[in-house]
């Protein structure tokens, strides 16, 4: 048999009255874990099984859980020891590098997983995405840009190349490649944001507040930080004070 790993699981909100419980969430760490040692225990020659149980400890490694990334290290090399060289496992390994903060070890396994299958577009993005993080975004934009090229009928990919030039403070470009994002996908929150902001930069800003109400409708109970960003906006002040805080205009909605 094939462990799945329960999506529940990955994407449960752990916090009681928007607190965030630990126990709530060590609960349902136990029982997924529990799930995916009973399907190895079955059957340890599944290389499938041991991703799926790395997935789970990776889930939770950013928040520190004790013991959880040496986890999610171990049952990935179970996995490449099963199925040597398999790029997705590779690339699922630079994730959880990533989440913990190691960012040459997650450029490492992208590239390896890329070396194997060179016009991946998600490893490119990934590949991008750390790039930028690092401040090299020529690099990044052309990775990105590489990448759409073999998938420019996904919003997302359009997302990530317009990101990069928010980022890049390019604001016309970051409008046309997040506007063909959000005509991909109309209720595409996080693209709409960034175009919103990218609008306002522009000097456009009736515009801007257009877009940036549509974000708020699609999250009616979790809006607190756009509207913030709105009411700056109409007292005519710079949301994100001197110049554009990357790391805070980019947050979720």
């Amino acid at each position: 048999s094939t462990f799945r790993v329960n999506e529940a699981f990955l994407a449960a909100d752990y916090s009681e009255d928007g607190v965030f419980d630990q126990k709530k969430l060590e609960e349902a760490l136990s029982r997924a874990i529990g799930y995916g040692k009973r399907a190895v225990s079955e059957n340890p020659s599944n290389f499938e099984n041991h991703l799926a149980l790395a997935r789970v400890y990776e889930s939770v490694a950013p928040l520190k859980v004790v013991g959880a990334y040496e986890k999610a290290v171990l049952s990935y090399e179970k996995a490449s020891l099963l199925f040597n060289n398999y790029p997705p496992s590779l690339l699922a390994r630079a994730r959880l590098e990533k989440s913990v903060g190691n960012a040459q070890s997650a450029f490492y396994y992208a590239k390896k997983a890329l070396s194997l299958k060179s016009s991946w577009s998600e490893a490119l993005f990934f590949q991008a995405a750390l790039l930028a993080e690092s401040g090299n975004l020529q690099l990044a934009l052309e990775k990105a840009l590489t990448a759409l090229e073999s998938d420019n009928q996904n919003p997302n990919a359009w997302y990530e190349v317009g990101k990069i030039y928010f980022v890049a403070e390019n604001w016309p470009k970051a409008e046309e490649f997040l506007g063909k994002a959000v005509s991909l996908s109309p209720n595409f929150g996080h693209a709409l944001y960034i175009l919103g902001l990218s609008l306002y930069y522009e000097g456009r800003q009736e515009e801007s507040l257009e877009i940036l109400d549509r974000v708020a409708s699609l999250y009616p109970g979790n809006s607190s930080f756009v509207e913030e960003v709105m009411r700056d906006i109409k007292d005519g002040k710079d949301p994100f004070g001197e110049g554009v805080d990357k790391d805070k205009s980019l947050a979720p909605q």
